[in-house]
């Protein structure tokens, strides 16, 4: 076993397992589509989110969205929340898993005039992880250790609203190409092609900034929206694809995230309930 899948697997299933409080929303029936495996992996939750989308929002003014082609083109595909102050929130509930240990988890997104803040609850813990561009990764409120941080960059940056939003906070964007195929694809090949973005993260400070330096983002040519997000960790590469894409009241979200390493999965993410609101 390599320094980096003890580092990215089982710190991950220490942590997750010893998370200690409870977290819930009444999840209803869940579609049929999302199928049995996911049914058994969902947890009863209540409306505790309630209170996160009733604090004020960041979002102090206008922002230019139109700085980078490819975010704006990307944000008109996934819907009004970058443009409707009524949708300035979003909230997914689902499960995380790691290895064989399966949480609940709950996602928070905040837009801000700088982007926008997470908040990240996984398990039954008390333990709130969290993200902004002026803090950096949080745990609680301290300073989050290296399984934590790792933890909450990958459910923040591994986003197509990422793609979309970095642009506020000074990143730089590149198209490094268009209408990319697999490599091992032949002459016949017919499936999806790729538009590949860099985005860079422009943070120097060391407490702040990203493991990962840049991701790539792959735009499937064909439906517009994010197939692949590619990172870099200690000279790993990390792949977060995307699937299970849905659209909820002119919203587009995925549902089903999946990381892998070298074609072993590290993490899997199902995401079942997703709500849209404005900052009260």
């Amino acid at each position: 076993m390599s320094e980096l899948k003890r580092k990215l697997i089982w710190p991950l299933v220490l942590i997750f397992v010893a998370t200690s409080a409870t977290i819930a929303i009444v999840v209803g029936s869940v579609n049929s589509a999302v199928g049995d495996r996911r049914d058994e992996r969902t947890m009863a939750l209540n409306k505790s989110l309630e209170p996160a989308v009733t604090q004020a929002s960041d979002r102090t003014g206008p922002r230019n969205l139109a700085l980078q082609p490819e975010a704006l083109k990307l944000s008109r595909r996934l819907g009004r929340r970058f443009w409707d102050p009524q949708r300035t929130i979003s909230i997914a509930s689902g499960t995380v898993t790691v290895g064989v240990t399966s949480q609940v988890v709950q996602l928070v997104r905040r837009q801000t005039d700088r982007g926008e803040r997470i908040e990240i609850v996984i398990g039954v813990g008390p333990t709130s992880l969290t993200w902004n561009e002026s803090d950096g990764s949080k745990s609680s409120g301290q300073t989050a250790n290296d399984i934590e941080r790792m933890v909450i960059e990958r459910l923040t940056f591994d986003s197509p609203d990422q793609l979309v939003l970095a642009q506020l906070r000074g990143a730089s964007y590149y198209t490094v190409a268009r209408n990319v195929r697999p490599a091992q694809a032949d002459e016949n090949y017919e499936g999806a092609l790729w538009d590949i973005i860099r985005v860079d993260d422009p943070d120097q400070d060391e407490q702040r900034r990203a493991q990962s330096r840049w991701r790539l983002y792959y735009v499937n040519s064909n439906t517009g929206l994010v197939d692949k997000v590619v990172s870099e960790i200690q000279g790993e590469r990390i792949e977060a694809t995307f699937s299970g894409w849905r659209d909820q009241e002119g919203e587009k979200s995925p549902t089903h995230i999946v990381w892998t390493r070298q074609g072993e999965t590290l993490m899997e993410l199902y995401l079942l309930i997703f709500s849209f609101t404005a900052a009260q």
